[in-house]
C-alpha cells in the first residue's frame, strides 16, 4: 500500500492491488476547489496510469453545485479513472438520488456505478484491474 495522502476533505491512497480509494471526511460544504485538490491528489498517486477507483461518500453531506459535474466531465478524472464505484450511505438515499441526476446530464468516459455494500464494490473494480 502506498503512503496515504490525507486533507481536510478526505483519504486517498493506492491498495496492494492497484485500486485506489478515496474516502471523504464528513463536510458540509465540499466545494470546486476541493474538488480540484482532490483530482490532484488522485493524478500524483495514480503516475500517470488509469487505475480503477473506489470513492466513498458515506460520510459526505453536501457538495456546492457543480462540484458533482466538474468531477465527471474533467480530463483528469478522464486520464486517471478506468473504472469508478462511488459507495453511498444506505440510510440516506438523497445521495443516491442527486448521483443518478448528475449521472443522467454527464455520462462519463469510464464506467461508474453506485453501491451500497464496500465488498460488491471493489469486486466490481477488481473487474478492471
Amino acid at each position: 500500500m502506498m503512503k496515504p495522502f490525507s486533507s481536510e476533505y478526505a483519504k486517498i491512497w493506492e491498495d496492494e492491488k492497484g485500486i485506489i480509494h478515496a474516502v471523504f471526511l464528513e463536510r458540509e460544504d465540499f466545494s470546486l476547489p476541493d474538488a480540484k485538490k482532490y483530482l490532484d491528489s488522485c493524478v500524483d498517486l495514480a503516475k500517470g496510469r488509469s487505475k480503477p477507483v473506489l470513492v466513498d461518500v458515506r460520510a459526505l453531506t453536501a457538495a456546492t453545485p457543480g462540484t458533482g459535474m466538474f468531477l465527471l466531465k474533467d480530463d483528469k478524472n478522464a486520464m486517471i479513472n478506468k473504472a469508478v464505484a462511488v459507495l453511498i450511505n444506505p440510510i440516506n438515499p438523497l445521495t443516491s438520488m442527486l448521483i443518478s441526476i448528475v449521472l443522467k446530464f454527464q455520462s462519463p468516459p469510464f464506467p461508474i456505478k453506485i453501491f451500497k455494500e464496500e465488498k460488491l464494490a471493489i469486486q466490481w473494480l477488481e473487474k478492471f484491474l
